[in-house]
């Protein structure tokens, strides 16, 4: 009787310093890298667009909104803006998606838009 409360002391007991410490993961090849770095003596040396331990996350930079004047609470591929030397304007083609939809509709909900600015950043107007 007395060997099971000793059993669960045992199991309340907090771990040792080693035990707390998770192994390290190391890497066997490029592929364990996801091929975004080399396998250098079980470490993943990532391409610098790409970052973690197995070189899986994306190491983006900060965003910002490139183009203004987008219809408001509209889903959109973007696009890029072209410059025009005639009328000395900015002229943008973008993907939309009509009714609100999301990205998710595009294959029935999108359409081409155009749109014009004195700057390649906006804001925009719709033609």
């Amino acid at each position: 009787m007395l060997l099971a409360p000793l059993f669960f002391l045992a199991l309340l007991q907090p771990a040792t310093s080693q035990e707390k410490q998770p192994q390290q993961w190391q890497c066997t090849s490029d592929e364990s890298c996801q091929l975004n770095g080399v396998c250098n003596n079980g470490k993943c040396e990532c391409i610098p667009q790409w970052k973690g331990i197995n070189c899986s996350m994306l190491n983006l930079g900060t965003s910002y909104k490139a183009y203004t004047g987008m219809t408001d609470g509209a889903s959109t591929w973007g696009g890029h803006p072209i410059y025009d030397e005639t009328s000395k304007l900015w002229h943008g083609y973008f993907a939309e998606m009509t009714n609100h939809c999301t990205l998710s509709a595009w294959k029935t909900n999108s359409v081409t838009v155009h749109a014009t600015a004195s700057s390649p950043t906006g804001p925009f107007t719709f033609q």
